[in-house]
């Protein structure tokens, strides 16, 4: 044990080197004025070797004037040299081949005019003073400090470079004034075999075992003390540590055991923390960036580089990019933040996939294992087994998260079984390069099991299955089956509820699975983008879905991918229909009607015309439409083609009704239409009767019915997930709450409206939102407001090119008449001033005002 106890000490010369003060007599060192904890093999290690004049100093000479006669393992002596480079610096030691040992710091002799006692005891312990910052991990810091002294066995398991050291060294910290006995640290990194690993604790706590059963001996050594053994990086002995941990837990009852570790140790009475990444904000707000820990370690890392560098709003979303894409893992940002000063952010940005191969700088740990992303992988690589490493490697082909059901389908073949990859899946969790998402653990029992692979992890994976020459087959496996998963996801299975999860789940999947396919399988690609049309729509990625057709379409078209191009045709008609590319539908319409000319499709050619009655409805052109529709309804009838019955019927309900004097038959249509979508549980169409039903029923000035309806849509809306008719539909429902005098729930109900248009680049929606909200503040005796509002809603109509329909031109006209017999004139200028250059940000206050 270190020497605790104040003892004088005659004046002797002291040893000085970088900040510290090394007293050999006194057996003290200090960085400063601050004593520093140390053993007393390092100690007596650090007297010979930073004695001048600097010499090589053989392993072999170290260990005689060390140990003396005493047993002695090889580890030993490493042990302690790591200890002592840990303390002062990587580089204060250095190891030549044969010539041995040799300290690198300058030193120098410091006289000391008379002898002190030794005034603080340094606590029991060989813990380093010095720890680097948490980065936002204070709560799991609480959480470590709290359960040490309570739990016996504490592994914090987490992938390599989570920062799983820094964590434990900081709970053994505050932790340690519960154990009398002292906080011991034994870094196992340096340990080649398992057999190594009683010296090395028998080492760090400055003792020395029998070759005869050393570990009952070091359990009887422990018995009646109360410590704390911090054991870091342990996974490539973990059968080793188990058993370790096992006996103390028996013959050491009040010794308790911090673990560091990529794996389960599977010891006996074994509590598992995970750590995993820093955290990362949900959202590009300042206020949610303040708390990220991984931006605030990428900052630091960068200045440290470069004093110059500073986070801000011109710089964030590269920022965030790059940590988001480095899984906020401590070691990769400290990594990629040393490469800026060379790169600048873009360069980085833009060179992330090279990652793997770049090194630490110099001054830095330079243990093999961390000299490189792809180092530390290379550790956590050789630990698994045959069959791990190659389910490991076919994962790769998978983007994003990923369910159990899909591995099941696109990883086995005939060299490797389902049961086999069952079995390399819980390996790979237990190493901690797969995860199990919590939705799996906290979820209903219906929620099927997905997992997620950090960024480096599935490069490297995807780099080792490109090697291999599996890459084509798995990734021809991957698109088939998200080429049948695409297919529920079709125009009928995607309106009912509940799909939106899973959806946004495999999102990514479904991306790379038609990047695959364009180049390899154009057919299967066309395929997976028609079918994806509906569901791109519901999520408001609009542009994605028009880049995604045009790039197919623009391919050289085979005589059998016909009924495929219409469809993707009919699905662009839609995508172009909801951003008012009025003329773009009706050729797509049209082309798409071509390429189905002399075929048995009379479904899909009936849905392409239902399209040109949608232009010719928007345009009102009412008689045209109408025409359109009920030769639509014809064909759908006659073709057995339910769901575009129920289509159909919305649609010619809602053209009715525009039509002025036929709300009766208008509202028998559309009842109909809601009765058949009911019965059918189709939630999209269910959504578009109760939408039109709400209009009808505000010409009909009937404000309480439809509000009801356009309540009705809205719920819809949600179930499905559908964001374009979501923001429309809360708008008219702010405007029928207007109508009741309910200017509240109808500015919050216009808020959200604006939003979503806003986010999404809907310009019609907002331009309408802005409308009705112009007249629900001219309601709330607001009129300056609302003229400029008026003002900035026109603005959005000519802006866009569009014609405001006629409800919403009465609505236009009304607030603006009003408003303006409201104020004086200067007044009215101001506001349509204001108007001119109103931002929808602004907008946006006002409704919550």
């Amino acid at each position: 044990m270190p020497r605790n106890a104040a003892t004088p000490t005659p004046a002797t010369p002291a040893i000085a080197f970088a900040d510290y003060q090394l007293h050999a007599q006194a057996r003290r060192l200090l960085k400063g004025d601050q004593p520093q904890r140390i053993g007393e093999r390092a100690f007596d290690l650090l007297c010979l070797l930073a004695a001048p004049p600097p010499r090589f100093h053989s392993a072999e000479a170290l260990r005689r004037a060390v140990w003396g006669k005493s047993d002695f393992n090889q580890s030993n002596l490493r042990v302690q040299i790591v200890a002592l480079r840990r303390l002062l610096g990587n580089e204060a030691i250095s190891y030549h081949g044969s010539r041995g040992y040799r300290f690198e710091l300058p030193v120098h002799h410091v006289g000391e005019a008379r002898s002190e006692p030794d005034v603080t005891p340094a606590p029991l312990g060989n813990l380093p003073d010095d720890l680097p910052a948490l980065w936002g991990r204070d709560v799991l810091l609480q959480q470590q400090a709290a359960q040490v002294p309570t739990t016996r066995l504490l592994t914090l398991k987490g992938p390599g470079g989570a920062g799983k050291t820094v964590l434990a060294l900081a709970a053994a910290r505050a932790a340690a004034p519960a154990f009398a006995h002292g906080a011991w640290l034994v870094d196992l990194a340096p340990l080649a075999s398992g057999t190594l690993l009683l010296g090395a604790v028998a080492a760090a706590l400055n003792r020395v075992l029998p070759e005869a059963q050393p570990l009952a001996a070091l359990g009887t050594l422990l018995s009646t003390q109360r410590l704390l053994l911090v054991l870091d990086n342990c996974e490539h002995l973990a059968p080793a540590v188990a058993t370790l941990c096992d006996h103390l837990l028996r013959h050491a009852p009040q010794v308790h055991l911090l673990c560091t570790s990529r794996v389960v140790l599977k010891a006996a009475g074994e509590t598992l923390l995970p750590v995993g990444p820093l955290d990362l904000p949900d959202t590009d707000d300042w206020p949610a960036v303040q708390h990220s820990g991984a931006v605030a370690l990428f900052e630091a890392r960068v200045k440290a580089f470069d004093a110059r560098f500073r986070l801000t709003a011109a710089n964030l979303h590269t920022v965030l990019h790059i940590c988001r894409r480095l899984d906020g893992l401590a070691y990769a940002l400290v990594l990629s933040a040393a490469h800026v000063p060379v790169l600048g952010l873009g360069g980085l940005r833009d060179r992330l996939d090279d990652r793997l191969s770049w090194e630490r700088r110099a001054g830095h740990d330079t243990q093999a294992r961390h000299l490189s992303l792809q180092a530390t992988l290379d550790w956590s690589h050789n630990l698994l087994t045959a069959d791990a490493q190659r389910v490991l490697h076919r994962l790769g082909v998978f983007a994003g998260s990923f369910a159990l059901d899909a591995v099941l389908q696109v990883v086995p073949d005939e060299t490797l079984g389902a049961a086999a990859v069952l079995k390399a899946l819980q390996t790979l969790v237990d190493h901690s390069l797969l995860a199990v998402e919590a939705s799996a653990l906290l979820g209903s029992g219906d929620t099927p099991a997905r997992y997620t692979l950090h960024e480096a992890v599935r490069l490297d994976a995807r780099q080792r299955l490109v090697a291999s020459g599996l890459a084509p087959r798995l990734h021809d496996a991957h698109a088939a089956y998200f080429r049948a998963f695409s297919r529920r996801l079709s125009r009928t299975a995607a309106r009912a509820a509940g799909k939106q999860p899973q959806v946004l789940a495999d999102l990514d999947n479904l991306r790379a699975a038609i990047a695959w396919s364009l180049q390899h399988h154009p057919a299967v690609a066309m395929a997976l983008v028609a079918d994806c049309c509906f569901t791109w729509r519901k999520l408001g990625l609009h542009a994605e879905a028009r880049s995604h057709v045009n790039t197919l379409l623009a391919l050289p078209a085979a005589p059998d991918q016909a009924v495929t191009r219409a469809d993707l045709l009919v699905g662009l008609c839609a995508i172009d229909f909801e951003h008012e590319a009025l003329d773009a539908v009706c050729a797509g319409a049209d082309a798409a009607l071509q390429l189905l000319q002399g075929l048995d499709e009379r479904p899909r050619a009936a849905h392409a015309l239902a399209w040109k009655a949608a232009v010719h409805l928007q345009r009102m052109e009412l008689d045209r439409a109408e025409s359109m529709y009920r030769q639509v309804l014809a064909e759908c009838r006659s073709a057995d083609d339910d769901l575009g019955v129920r289509d159909t019927l919305n649609n010619l309900g809602f053209t009715l009704q525009a039509q002025g004097g036929r709300l009766p038959e208008a509202r028998a249509a559309l009842r109909e239409a809601a009765t058949l979508h009911a019965r059918a549980g189709d939630e999209w169409g269910l959504l578009m009767a109760e939408e039109n039903l709400g209009e009808l029923e505000l010409a009909a000035n009937q404000p309480a019915q439809a509000a009801r309806h356009h309540d009705n849509a809205v719920l819809a809306a949600r179930r499905i997930h559908h964001q374009y008719r979501l923001g429309y539909n809360l708008s008219f429902l702010g405007l029928a709450k207007r109508q009741l005098g309910q200017f509240a729930a109808a500015k919050a109900c216009l808020h959200e409206s604006l939003q979503i248009s806003t986010r999404l680049g809907l310009e019609r929606l907002q331009a309408d939102a802005c409308t009705i909200l112009a007249n629900t503040l001219l309601a709330c005796a607001a009129a300056d407001k609302a003229l400029a509002l008026v003002q900035a809603a026109r603005q959005l109509y000519r802006q866009y090119g569009l014609k405001p329909f006629p409800n919403m031109q009465a609505v236009l006209a009304a607030t603006e008449n009003s408003a303006t017999a409201a104020l004086q004139a200067q007044a009215q200028h101001a506001a349509r001033a204001q108007g001119d250059t109103l931002s929808l940000h602004e907008a946006l206050r006002w409704a919550l005002d």
